[in-house]
């Protein structure tokens, strides 16, 4: 069961629990129905402290493991990093296929089903939050991780902020000079990103720095 069915299970749940409150102060039970409504509501609250705990556990689970993949790919972005600037070696084909991913359009039809309108919705934003981030960063991003890769659950939204915080701390590097030549070809030949204005500005970014070794974290 998706957790957008157990979050709208659980709304039905509290609506209806809340339309109860003002109804209690109006009931007039039975000798015996007295002890049935006590023994009903505590189940209902211990059933909401289960649930609440569950809920905490599995968001501990969940952030530590998303801890746990941020390292991992960080480490990654590390090694495409630093062959990029020292050797001048990428995949291109990953390149280009991340930088259309990125500024290109995600197309939307009023045939998609519910399941694949959410599949492009998470993947919407996913772009917009790489979108937005400094030049370097977004290069990083797209020489190291092939798009199937993180436009799918394989990498979850939380992951996604965590690596690309990580590289928005580095500074900068002096890219060679055939990242900025493989931007002006893709800008030449895709007409999506001819007249894009944040593809402009990602594609004109200084990288003046000079390299230096990205610092891993210990988290």
């Amino acid at each position: 069961m998706s957790t957008v069915s157990i979050i709208a299970q659980i709304e039905t749940c509290l609506q209806k629990a809340e339309q109860l409150k003002s109804k209690i102060d109006k009931l007039r039970p039975a000798d015996e129905q007295w002890d049935t409504l006590l023994d009903l509501t505590s189940r209902l609250s211990e059933c909401t402290k289960f649930l609440q705990e569950k809920v905490r556990l599995r968001k501990e689970s969940h952030c530590a493991r998303a801890q746990n993949e941020k390292n991992k790919y960080t480490s990654d972005t590390v090694t495409s990093r630093r062959a990029l600037c020292k050797n001048g070696t990428f995949k291109a084909t990953i390149f280009r296929r991340n930088i259309l991913t990125i500024f290109g359009e995600t197309k939307f039809s009023t045939l998609d089903s519910s399941r694949n309108r959410l599949r492009k919705e998470a993947i919407v934003r996913k772009i917009e939050a790489i979108r937005g981030l400094n030049p370097d960063t977004i290069v990083t991003w797209s020489i190291t991780f092939e798009p199937s890769r993180w436009t799918s659950d394989k990498m979850a939204f939380k992951v996604v902020k965590l690596v690309t915080e990580f590289l928005e701390e580095e500074t900068p590097c002096e890219w060679p000079l055939v990242v900025a030549d493989t931007l002006d070809k893709l800008q030449q030949e895709e007409g999506i990103l001819q007249e894009n204005r944040e593809y402009d500005i990602s594609r004109e970014g200084k990288f003046s720095c000079p390299y230096e070794e990205p610092r891993l974290s210990n988290d």
